[in-house]
């Protein structure tokens, strides 16, 4: 088979062929991928060794440490800029931009002039104006509308047999459209609609991921020192398992690169990326972009809509962070997964909600059987992923027995999670949050689980050493049932 980019890798070609189909400016954007060579997008392995070294030196000379450190921050940003910016003006060049086209089929000329005045205000930040044509374009919609039905009935009307008149009253049946509702603001003043992302940002910034009041108190204690994860550089094949696993047609991070372009990168450019993600791997040092989510509010289904608190942060992050992320996941979950506690079910693999119900089940029914007492408390922890201490993460990481290179990757990565709420077309300043892991990244379930396992094992630890009253009951002569959770979601007895 001959096809116009000859140097396109023939196992792209076959993947063409067997799986679904590719656009054919695929093509074009692999070809100028390759077309580009990166000015020096790893760093060769002798220098990433005497970064290690230097970072493990004693400490006798400050500056130099934190010279070295800089440098080596700065020498993972420029890799992973010029690798972005590739990928992106690729993309730019080969991928046909998708026109913004009206939602309802009666907006008029007019009214879409109006739109696009309306994106040049708010790119300008000028608000006024903004709020001025916003609502000069509900008032030429309404128009447009009205326009739009007169002419509707009278297609209508010119249909002869009654079942061809309902059709077209049937289409004019309006379904259901969400509407934007108010927010309340710290104070509970209600705010515009065009200050709702930065009211967000503000309750997020000051309460939700609020520096945590005290300093991490809870046990240091080893619960495993024999574990073992792999530090040695990832594989191809390990690259290639992460990049099948990601979902497209995703809302892409601040980088705006969706999933796709990772997808239709040939061998030749993913051994490239492939090289960085060891440099940062090795380094411990995360591109400083990466610290940056966009973040929408998802309203829970319950309480006020006015009330900040009532919505769900979902962070969307950068494609090739989460990309990384799996990696990650990868790693930890080989090395630490046998260790969590076996009464955990939830985020891990050939384990669902089916067991611990089961469990339950069988508790009660052996209770109901010997005419025994049963009493179980469920746990619901509020705010579990957002309320997480940031040295209550790294200590359990710690406590399970992973080596510093690793827990310097995830410290890293939280290190400063900067953020920017996106809502009704707008987007707050950055701001920082200071706990909490980020709801949407691959890698924040499993790091819930290792701190989950790391407070139920202290919890049974201070149980067992208070005595035998203060054992559960015992279902089991070899091992007694201290609690079962699903995630979050907890049962003690």
């Amino acid at each position: 088979m001959q096809h116009a980019h000859s140097d396109v890798p023939h196992c792209i070609l076959n993947i063409k062929q067997n799986h679904d189909p590719i656009p054919p400016s695929v093509y074009d954007f692999l070809h100028s991928l390759r077309n580009t060579e990166p000015q020096q997008t790893t760093t060769p392995r002798q220098n990433t060794a005497t970064i290690t070294t230097t970072h493990h030196q004693p400490t006798n000379n400050t500056t130099s440490s934190t010279h070295n450190e800089d440098t080596a921050q700065q020498r993972i940003d420029q890799q992973w800029q010029h690798m972005q910016s590739t990928i992106a003006e690729a993309q730019k060049l080969t991928i046909p931009h998708r026109e913004h086209r009206a939602k309802r089929p009666w907006i008029s000329e007019t009214t879409w002039g109006l739109i696009e005045q309306r994106q040049q205000a708010r790119a300008q930040e000028n608000e006024e104006e903004e709020a001025k044509l916003h609502k000069a374009i509900r008032k030429q919609a309404r128009r447009d509308k009205k326009e739009w039905l007169a002419s509707q009935l009278e297609h209508s009307a010119q249909c002869i047999s009654a079942k061809d008149k309902w059709e077209w009253i049937k289409r004019l049946k309006k379904g259901y459209t969400a509407k934007a509702l108010a927010l309340k603001d710290t104070e509970g003043k209600l705010v515009n609609t065009l200050k709702q992302a930065d009211t967000f940002a503000e309750y997020l910034r000051d309460k939700h991921w609020a520096t945590p009041t005290t300093e991490y108190t809870g046990s240091a204690d080893p619960i495993h020192t024999d574990t073992t994860i792999d530090m040695s550089p990832f594989t191809a094949k390990e690259l290639d398992t992460a990049i099948a696993k990601m979902k497209s047609h995703k809302a892409p991070g601040p980088d705006n690169l969706p999933s796709e372009v990772y997808k239709w990168l040939n061998q030749e450019n993913r051994a490239t990326l492939l090289q960085i993600f060891n440099n940062i791997y090795s380094t411990g040092h995360t591109p400083t972009e990466w610290n940056l989510a966009t973040v929408v509010e998802i309203y829970k289904g319950k309480g006020s809509h006015t009330d900040p608190e009532m919505y769900r942060p979902i962070s969307l992050l950068s494609t090739a962070y989460k990309l990384f992320a799996r990696l990650l996941h990868a790693r930890l979950e080989a090395a630490i997964d046998h260790k969590l506690r076996s009464t955990q079910f939830g985020f891990r693999a050939s384990r669902s909600t089916s067991q611990p119900i089961h469990i339950v089940r069988r508790l009660l029914e052996a209770a109901e059987r010997t005419d025994s007492p049963l009493y179980a408390l469920f746990l619901d922890w509020e705010k579990a992923f957002d309320k997480i201490h940031p040295q209550a993460l790294t200590m359990a990481l710690t406590r399970f027995g992973l080596p510093k290179e690793f827990t310097r990757v995830i410290d890293s990565i939280y290190t400063q999670p900067d953020f920017q709420v996106r809502a009704m077309n707008h987007t707050s300043p950055t701001a920082t949050a200071k706990s909490g892991i980020r709801q949407g990244c691959p890698l924040s379930p499993y790091l819930f689980l290792v701190v989950h396992s790391a407070i139920m094992h202290d919890v049974e630890t201070q149980l067992t050493k208070q005595g035998t009253q203060a054992q559960p009951w015992l279902h089991s002569q070899n091992r007694p049932l201290w609690d079962l959770a699903y995630a979050d979601d907890t049962m003690t007895q």
